[in-house]
């Protein structure tokens, strides 16, 4: 059996266009964002000397929950900061230049977006799989935590992220203690991939679609012969935008990486399930085969969707910025998840350390903050290219979003 990969999918009745005004959330947010409507700034013009100025004069246009966010993206790739040892003043010459980096799936300035990805696979890296008596301690431990009078003050999200907190220390200090005996701490090597989503749809919609979906097929259904799935994966919002240009709609989907409970074999009876329930809950609402991929790919395609680097090397990459304005985007995405996870109790998420210090390797102090600089003022003074220590280069998995120099300005 091919197994193809598809960025869109054609859906039933397909070559009946809705119009614009049917369509909800964010198909329709992208024709019609009343308040945001007159919300446009032309980034290039951000070439004087009071770059902060007109970026906070900039931001007063925006609600005020948005303005720090605004204020931030404003200033992404514009402004560095430099720091240098304490002891630059008695001949130290060690510093380093850091970018202001917004952090924003919208921006798709390259090392910003390097940053988001690098941040997302080190999460992604970062869960873990332990054996069943560790689990099996953890769970007589987590019932000892909730049965604490000391925790009995607690409301019931306070009490979770207490629990979270414990949890990542007791596997923290199990590694630790049994690492020696060459436990495999391993993500499984490899995840069924594929994808649900729709043009015809809302994002609220085909969310409410796919918990649906989840939920049958776990319980499965004996009078239908529909098989349980225990259903752990990995989940992802992506946009396609094949047939934007053409009919003015957005493929909304999610990317679904399954956690192996069966094998190539039991692919298609999995996708005619799927294609049932579905059919079920919503026929607009398409499945899409991708078949068994190696998680480390997975990662890599997850870790770029939810850093909002879209599209394929194929037909090139686009961004949000691509799709649609800034006020649509932070009105519709704003402190919105994009990946999210539904994973077993062996497999724990254990935070990364960074390796990278924010001291002077030679006199091993904090480095202090020395000026911030636009960089459109340097390019200015040196024929609008940046001078070789202001490059900022492609980040790589696992690296700081800095650019370490050793001549002072």
């Amino acid at each position: 059996m091919k197994i193809e990969h598809q960025d869109t999918a054609t859906c039933p009745g397909e070559s009946k266009i809705i119009p614009p005004a049917l369509l909800k959330d964010l198909n329709k947010e992208i024709r019609n964002n009343e308040w945001s409507r007159d919300l446009q700034f032309p980034l290039d013009r951000f070439i004087s000397d009071d770059i902060k100025e007109i970026i906070f004069d900039e931001s007063l246009r925006y609600p005020e929950r948005y303005q720090k966010t605004v204020r931030n993206y404003l200033s992404c790739g514009k402004v560095v900061d430099i720091k240098k040892c304490p002891e630059h003043n008695h001949g130290c010459d060690y510093e380093i230049i850091q970018p202001h980096l917004c952090h924003s799936r919208y921006c798709s300035y390259e090392v910003d977006v390097e940053a988001r990805i690098s941040q997302a696979l080190k999460r992604l890296n970062s869960f873990k799989s332990f054996p069943k008596s560790a689990i099996k301690y953890w769970n007589k431990y987590k019932t000892d935590l909730i049965n604490d009078p000391d925790n009995s003050n607690l409301s019931e999200v306070g009490l979770s992220k207490h629990i979270s907190r414990k949890k990542t220390q007791f596997f923290e200090s199990y590694m630790k203690k049994h690492s020696h005996y060459g436990f495999n701490y391993d993500f499984p090597d490899r995840l069924y991939h594929f994808t649900i989503g729709s043009n015809r749809v809302s994002k609220s919609e085909l969310n409410r679609v796919i918990s649906v979906y989840m939920r049958r097929m776990r319980l499965g259904h004996k009078r239908k012969h529909r098989k349980a799935y225990s259903m752990h994966y990995l989940k992802v919002f992506d946009i396609g935008k094949k047939n934007y240009e053409t009919m003015g709609l957005l493929y909304l989907h999610y990317h679904i990486a399954l956690l192996p409970e069966f094998n190539s074999g039991g692919i298609s009876e999995f996708m005619e399930t799927s294609r049932s329930v579905l059919q079920e809950i919503n026929p607009d609402v398409v499945f899409n085969n991708i078949g068994f991929r190696k998680s480390k790919s997975i990662f890599r395609y997850f870790a770029q969707r939810n850093a909002g680097k879209l599209g394929h090397k194929k037909d090139h990459y686009y961004y949000y910025d691509n799709i649609m304005t800034f006020p649509t985007y932070i009105k519709l995405f704003y402190n919105t998840k994009l990946l999210t996870y539904h994973l077993p109790e062996w497999l724990v998420y254990i935070k990364g350390t960074s390796l990278y210090k924010c001291e002077c390797p030679i006199h091993h102090l904090p480095l202090d903050f020395y000026a911030s600089i636009n960089l459109d003022l340097i390019k200015a003074q040196y024929n609008g290219v940046l001078p070789y220590k202001f490059r900022f280069p492609n980040l790589r998995e696992g690296e700081k979003s800095v650019f370490k120099v050793v001549s002072a300005m």
